[in-house]
């Protein structure tokens, strides 16, 4: 988005017209301003899910009990889609289990 307000004085200029400043502003604000953070938002959450998921699951391993010992790491042996689903059902949990609650 670099010279923007540059593309947006040519265009309020050549029609003649302030909708065409209305456009670029409001195109700005949604495009930039809100939908970059939202998937920015979402990657840090997706980042963050993984990061505990992944501490939850070295906790299991270090166990003191026999059972503890014998386990494997679960997390590296996950096909890329059930990890995915794991993540999505980690981030959402609480969204779900009020879903549920209301039904």
């Amino acid at each position: 988005m670099g010279n923007w307000q540059v593309w947006m004085e040519s265009y309020a200029h050549l029609t003649g017209s302030s909708w065409s400043l209305i456009y670029f502003v409001s195109f700005y604000l949604i495009s930039v301003l809100l939908l970059l953070n939202l998937i920015v938002a979402f990657v840090l959450e997706a980042f963050f899910a993984e990061m505990e998921l992944e501490k939850a699951g070295e906790a299991d391993m270090q166990d003191p009990t026999p059972q503890g010992r014998n386990k494997r790491p679960s997390m590296r042996l996950k096909t890329k889609g059930t990890m995915v689903d794991i993540l999505l059902h980690h981030m959402l949990s609480s969204e779900l289990d009020g879903s549920q609650n209301s039904d």
